[in-house]
């Protein structure tokens, strides 16, 4: 599995990423960690784009809070 610090990051992606995490709570880190990190090896990310970020919510992050999380993530888009 690739490791966060070897993901090349295009645009804005890596303050998108690190926004997404921070308003994690701080329960759900680890399991919010995982699923990324086993997302990105399922789709075999090397470089992080913002439009594959806001894929990985789309398809990951509970419907409900979706809108949430996009609206945050497309506020920092480059």
């Amino acid at each position: 599995m690739r490791a966060i610090d070897e993901l090349g990051w295009e645009g804005n992606s890596r303050a998108m990423f690190d926004r997404m995490l921070a308003d994690t709570p701080a329960f759900m880190k680890d399991r919010a960690l995982a699923s990324f990190n086993g997302w990105v090896a399922a789709n075999d990310v090397t470089t992080l784009t913002e439009e594959l970020l806001e894929r990985h919510v789309v398809e990951t992050v509970p419907k409900p809070i979706q809108p949430m999380v996009l609206a945050k993530l497309r506020a920092l888009k480059s």
